[in-house]
């Protein structure tokens, strides 16, 4: 009987979490990988939520999973919106209550598989390993890169 592989769980939410920030497939498969994720993670009992991505956090000209802009259609950073909001309105936004202000600012999801997850400390360091292990090879790509351009090809 062959043996029995197992995988990383941090290594399937650093996948996750990058193909969501970086990836111009379909949400389909986007929300393929999401329900993927929160099932192992919930499975696991690591769990801790996730955030939708604005737009400085996708690719150009793909839609964030979240966006805020005044009523006039302004784009606003988030902590702009959050800087305009009086406290009451601001308290109910982070206790997750949805409400509208009638001609005030916006925020909007306009596509809710943009999203980044977050498990519990026990995963933590695996998978600060790996996001280690992404900035070096990037700056491995980069140098690459850079002595082919000088070298004129």
């Amino acid at each position: 009987m062959p043996k029995r592989k197992t995988f990383s769980i941090a290594t399937l939410l650093h996948t996750v979490n990058q193909r969501n920030e970086a990836s111009t497939c379909s949400s389909e498969a986007r929300q393929g990988w999401n329900s993927l994720l929160s099932d192992v993670l919930m499975s696991a009992d690591v769990y801790s939520g996730y955030n939708y991505l604005g737009p400085e956090s996708v690719p150009a000209g793909c839609e964030p999973g979240i966006a805020f802009e005044t009523a006039e259609g302004k784009p606003l950073t988030p902590t702009e919106f959050f800087e305009r909001l009086d406290a009451e309105h601001a308290q109910k936004l982070l206790d997750g209550d949805d409400f509208i202000v009638p001609d005030a600012d916006v925020r909007s999801f306009p596509d809710e598989t943009r999203r980044f997850y977050y498990v519990d400390a026990s995963l933590l360091e695996a998978y600060g390993k790996l996001e280690e292990a992404d900035r070096e090879q990037k700056k491995v790509v980069a140098a690459e890169l850079e002595s082919i351009v000088a070298a004129g090809g």
